[in-house]
């Protein structure tokens, strides 16, 4: 009968081996769960534009919502920063975003402010704005943007200060196609 000492003397060598060992398997799991959550609510957007030319003289530039993501943006979730180059004058096409001039170490750029009115579903594109731009077309990566979202900023890396403020550097560059 000397089976109850020999498990007592066991007993506590073999209980933290079972709880360490059930304790890592718990982490793994739990990771596993976290990486297949973030990968299935995976969030992305971008602004995108179109240049179509509506006279000799002028241009419009109509600027959309990408959402490449599996999430949906609801109705006044995105408010958007959209910089553009004062050179090209722009103007906006209706009154559902503000102007402000910006100036920088290179140029000047508009800064157009608004809040998406609409919802945007993953896949998706839906428009922001339209702007008005004098005769010349705009240089490739001139006009640039955040987006201050429910789920973050975009693009990825933008960090704005105490006072809001996003330095220059980390900006989206919008991609502008031709009509």
């Amino acid at each position: 009968m000397n089976t109850i000492p020999e498990f007592w003397n066991n007993f506590w060598l073999n209980f933290w081996a079972n709880f360490a060992s059930d304790f890592l398997v718990g982490i793994v799991i739990v990771w596993a769960i976290s990486v297949i959550v973030r990968k299935a609510k995976k969030i992305e957007a971008k602004v995108t534009a179109r240049l179509e030319k509506e006279s000799d003289s002028s241009y419009k530039i109509v600027f959309a919502l990408k959402n490449s993501g599996k999430t949906n943006f609801k109705t006044q979730e995105v408010y958007y920063h959209i910089f553009v180059p004062a050179s090209l004058s722009p103007n906006e096409r209706g009154d559902e975003t503000t102007r402000t001039l910006v100036e920088t170490a290179e140029s000047g750029y508009f800064d157009f402010v608004g809040l998406l009115d609409k919802p945007c579903f993953p896949g998706r594109s839906t428009e922001l704005c339209t702007l008005q731009i004098s005769q010349k077309e705009p240089e490739p990566n001139s006009v640039l943007y955040f987006l201050s979202t429910a789920h973050g900023f975009f693009p990825k890396g933008i960090k704005p200060d105490q006072n809001g403020q996003v330095e220059f550097a980390t900006l989206g560059k919008v991609t502008i196609e031709t009509a």
